[in-house]
């Protein structure tokens, strides 16, 4: 049995406008886990850039300067750097 995910834009094909590209893969395989997977990722991100968008630009600062501050102390943490 075999499984059809459409994508746009695959390895250089379906780069004309409105264009499609069909990736056929069997079901269950690595191939179609790692493209159920990369949906889901660009589902995620589709989904976290529509958030930023709709976000006032002083507060989407304020909250990449705090992940960034929290990002270095945790590397800090567990990270050693070589003297």
């Amino acid at each position: 049995m075999f499984v059809v995910a459409t994508c746009t834009d695959g390895a250089g094909r379906a780069r004309a406008r409105d264009s499609e590209c069909f990736l056929i893969v069997e079901r269950g395989s690595t191939n179609e886990k790692r493209e159920l997977e990369n949906l889901r990722r660009e589902e995620l991100m589709m989904a976290a850039l529509s958030t930023f968008d709709q976000m006032p630009p002083d507060r989407l600062q304020r909250q990449i300067e705090q992940q960034r501050v929290g990002l270095v102390a945790l590397l800090r943490k567990h990270v050693q750097c070589p003297s």
